[in-house]
């Protein structure tokens, strides 16, 4: 279970509980030590939920992580029978191939995709400006909710929309335009690429946001002698 994952469905939980009026946002912001604001923003998913609030949140609400997960995640199954994730093809980037469609279909585990809104498998191209962190061939599972477009993170990853292909990046709004971070670029905003954006609607350029990444490994990769000394 990813703990990006468990975080998405307790902000799902909070925000189901604030609209059937269990809780509210002042009294659980008091609760926590967290500001009203923060937390309303959180909800909104434009924000991020730190670990010791998520923490706090769990603990004053008396959840465990098993009110969180599935019957089957809880029993370890649902893994063969899952909803499918249909790839939608290799995302382009500079230094990548032409867009292309794909009708191949990757099963994907229930519980990586049943709180996401059409959920896509992307085939990731190269793009240096993200290696080694994304890679050519990495499998990328995609969320294109409304909500997870318009609500950006400011340490989510999301597939843009620009002039060069779909790149994969970290972006920040400002203004009518949206600023694109890669890793190397996060501490100098001067060195920022943006994309402006046509008229107000930021789902135009922002298709959805990665939520899974997997690759086969190679064997120099992940040698077993760094493991097993003498192997």
């Amino acid at each position: 279970m990813l703990f990006s994952l468990l975080q998405d469905r307790l902000i799902v939980h909070i925000r189901n509980r604030v609209r059937a009026g269990e809780i509210t946002e002042r009294g659980l912001a008091r609760l926590t030590g967290m500001s009203q604001p923060h937390l309303h923003n959180v909800l909104k998913g434009i924000r991020s939920l730190s670990s010791n609030y998520a923490d706090q949140i769990v603990n004053h609400l008396n959840l465990s992580i098993a009110d969180l997960l599935t019957g089957a995640e809880i029993g370890m199954g649902g893994l063969g029978d899952g909803p499918l994730a249909r790839a939608k093809g290799v995302v382009t980037a500079v230094e990548g191939v032409p867009e292309m469609d794909s009708g191949d279909i990757y099963p994907v585990p229930r519980w990586l995709t049943e709180t996401l809104t059409g959920p896509v498998m992307v085939k990731l191209a190269h793009d240096a400006s993200v290696y080694p962190y994304f890679q050519e061939g990495d499998l990328a599972l995609m969320d294109r909710a409304p909500l997870t477009r318009e609500g950006l993170r400011a340490t989510a990853v999301y597939l843009v929309q620009t002039g060069q292909g779909t790149l994969v990046r970290f972006v920040r709004a400002g203004g009518t335009r949206l600023y694109l971070v890669t890793p190397a670029t996060a501490g100098e905003p001067r060195l920022w690429d943006y994309v402006p954006l046509p008229g107000e609607d930021v789902r135009e350029v922002i298709k959805g946001r990665l939520v899974w990444i997997g690759r086969a490994l190679e064997p120099e990769t992940f040698a077993l002698s760094t493991i097993f000394p003498g192997f």
